[in-house]
């Protein structure tokens, strides 16, 4: 965390320098990518999120987030995430990932009269892939099997998408292709970074052993692919989206439940005021009523004298 914004005296410096009601947190928050469901790595795993567009940026509804204090927080944070993923054994590997995983970590600034939602300034995502598997090496069956695929074919839509964004910055927009983001949930939880709405940097892992040279030629293939492609911003558009401060749920809660009496007082409120108007007509109704009985009793003396 440290390393990525900076030590948190920075922050106490930046806040100095600001205006005195002006805070800023640190939020964590993980997930992983399990046979295309999306499962929160700090909350309730059986839950499956989905995934909103929110002005062009994709946003995972009902992700847990953390507070951070320190770098040493964060990290216990994250192994703690790490060791609720999704592993099995094949032939090749007792811990093998059956899943890809993403932390988040975003910068949130807000103030005490915003009643708990803040505003994201700043944010680092990092996302560790699951490999590419052969069958025929890793022996796998049933729900492995099942997991591999789906692994592998989410792969391959990424390596798809690469190769559409290489094409299509060396070619003119009338021949530019359709990048498949949509095919796979990991390349649209990525989309607004891969399309130039941020900077994206791959770190490939290789095998140093003769028997995985064809694993490894194909790593660095896809890496390579991956090295062409030059992230230009495609619009001004800013990340800066709301959001809610944790610790803020009690503020939130007492909003709502106030927010409640009042939609209660104004249904009384209206219904009175239809019982005052009942009223009010049932008065005018017996006055009219004595009105015409009046005048018949006048118009009967009348004729009689």
């Amino acid at each position: 965390v440290e390393g990525l914004f900076g030590s948190m005296e920075a922050f106490k410096a930046i806040k100095r320098d600001s205006e005195p009601q002006v805070k800023y947190t640190i939020l964590l928050s993980c997930l992983e990518i399990y046979n295309e469901k999306l499962c929160d790595l700090m909350g309730n795993r059986k839950k499956e999120l989905r995934m909103v567009e929110e002005n062009g940026e994709m946003i995972v509804k009902g992700l847990t987030e953390v507070e951070l204090a320190t770098a040493d927080e964060a990290i216990e944070q994250i192994k703690n995430a790490k060791s609720r993923r999704q592993v099995g054994q094949t032939h090749l590997n007792v811990d093998s990932s059956r899943s890809h995983s993403a932390f988040f970590i975003n910068v949130c600034k807000y103030t005490d009269n915003t009643y708990g939602i803040g505003e994201m300034v700043g944010k680092v995502i990092i996302c560790d892939l699951a490999g590419s598997e052969r069958m025929a090496r890793t022996q796998t069956t049933g729900s492995r099997l099942k997991e591999a695929a789906n692994i592998n074919q989410s792969l391959v839509v990424l390596g798809r998408c690469l190769e559409c964004l290489r094409w299509n910055q060396t070619h003119p927009p009338s021949q530019r292709r359709v990048v498949p983001y949509r095919e796979s949930k990991i390349t649209r939880l990525f989309q607004s970074t891969l399309s130039g709405n941020g900077k994206a940097v791959m770190v490939v892992n290789v095998s140093p052993c003769a028997r995985d040279v064809d694993e490894s030629v194909h790593a660095l293939k896809y890496s390579a692919v991956a090295k062409e492609i030059t992230n230009t911003p495609l619009s001004a558009r800013s990340t800066n989206r709301r959001m809610q401060v944790p610790g803020s749920e009690a503020t939130i809660t007492n909003l709502q439940q106030a927010l409640t009496e009042l939609h209660s007082l104004s249904a009384q409120l209206s219904d009175m005021k239809v019982a005052s108007l009942h009223k009010e007509l049932e008065v005018r109704g017996k006055m009219s009523q004595a009105w015409v009985d009046g005048l018949r009793q006048l118009q009967l003396c009348m004729l009689e004298s």
